[in-house]
């Protein structure tokens, strides 16, 4: 970001496209050089506008080229609210949310816009009709619970080659209690695709020959052979918890390879802090 300007640049071509500024987010208040907004959608927050700068945008998302006509952009932002912008509009807008929404991701998928919460509810934003963003929401079930009070969970929505849409829970532990630091470890993953005109999602016991690579503002589903040195049928991660790594002197990242097969957890980098 440029002086609180959200800017799309194009490694490649260095072309760049600025979006309206933090400021003129939904819910977030400028007072010259503070900013006051929600975060984790239940309190709200006041931070200098230059820090909030830094991590006030979690992730941002487009449906096509800037020069497209229909272009369109999403940001999640405070760690859990939602807003769109179109360049008709000139500035961010509200998308339709309870009152405390708490958004974990957020995706574009065939017309419509997703996002999911913590809980599991998933929300199916459609942007084209003439009144303005209209919402479904619903949850779909699940074989399991994709919530528990034992572990901490994360949830990635990944559009898939054949045009799926899948769910991606990853489970952590905080390792605060056993080692006296305030660090996180992957688990394991669980993997759901929504299936077609179904309000459920079906658990996915393998990938095959893909791999997913999950992180903390893109997610993709990748031909392992595309890959040097890559196998089929396992999940690379990197760290998403990223306002733990703000707050704490020493981070411990946590990296690594997840194999559906037999469960195992590879740790990457895991020695190396912040």
């Amino acid at each position: 970001m440029y002086e609180g300007t959200i800017r799309m640049l194009n490694p490649l071509t260095k072309v760049f496209l600025d979006l309206p500024p933090i400021s003129d987010l939904p819910d977030v208040i400028h007072n010259e050089d503070q900013c006051s907004f929600y975060f984790h959608g239940h309190y709200m927050i006041t931070e200098k506008t230059i820090l909030a700068n830094k991590f006030l945008i979690w992730k941002v998302i487009i449906n096509s080229a800037p020069d497209d006509i229909n272009f369109m952009a999403v940001a999640l932002y405070g760690s859990s609210r939602l807003a769109f912008y179109k360049p008709s509009n000139k500035r961010w807008l509200k998308l339709p949310t309870r009152a405390r929404p708490y958004f974990q991701d957020v995706i574009f998928f065939q017309r419509w816009i997703f996002a999911i919460e913590y809980d599991g509810q998933l929300y199916r934003f459609d942007t084209m009709t003439k009144a303005g963003p209209m919402v479904t929401i619903f949850k779909p079930s699940t074989p399991f619970d994709t919530v528990t009070t034992k572990d901490i969970n994360q949830k990635y929505l990944i559009v898939t080659a054949d045009r799926s849409l899948l769910m991606v829970v990853r489970h952590l532990i905080n390792l605060i209690c056993e080692e006296e630091e305030r660090s996180y470890k992957t688990t394991k993953f669980d993997i759901y695709e929504l299936k077609e005109n179904s309000n459920a999602w079906s658990r996915i016991s393998s990938l095959g020959n893909y791999i997913l690579v999950i992180g903390f503002n893109a997610s993709v589903q990748m031909f392992a052979g595309n890959l040097l040195n890559s196998k089929g049928n396992q999940i690379y991660f990197t760290d998403s918890l990223v306002e733990e790594q703000s707050l704490v002197e020493t981070y411990y990242h946590n990296i690594g390879i997840f194999n559906l097969k037999d469960g195992s957890c590879q740790e990457v980098l895991s020695d190396i802090a912040l």
